[in-house]
């Protein structure tokens, strides 16, 4: 099942060659994108992340920047830094 990006690709919304250069570059370095609703509770449940807003990482001060080698990613909206 293609992702969002992929569908999106496939549906006109990301131009064609950048786009397929963006997906063949993400593809190369081993990251592929899940439904960040997942990714998020997954990281929850993992204990990365947490859904207590006076947590240091709490889940709301991240986004979803992709999956590599079986990891999701997460980076601070505030800091640009990665979760470890």
């Amino acid at each position: 099942m293609p992702c969002a990006r992929e569908r999106a690709l496939q549906d006109g919304a990301v131009s064609g060659l950048v786009g397929l250069a963006v997906l063949r570059a993400e593809r190369e370095a081993g990251i592929v994108f899940v439904d960040s609703q997942t990714a998020f509770e997954q990281a929850i449940a993992a204990g990365r992340l947490s859904a207590v807003p006076t947590s240091p990482v709490y889940a709301g001060d991240f986004m979803y920047m992709g999956t590599r080698l079986g990891r999701h990613t997460f980076k601070n909206i505030n800091t640009r830094e990665y979760l470890p």
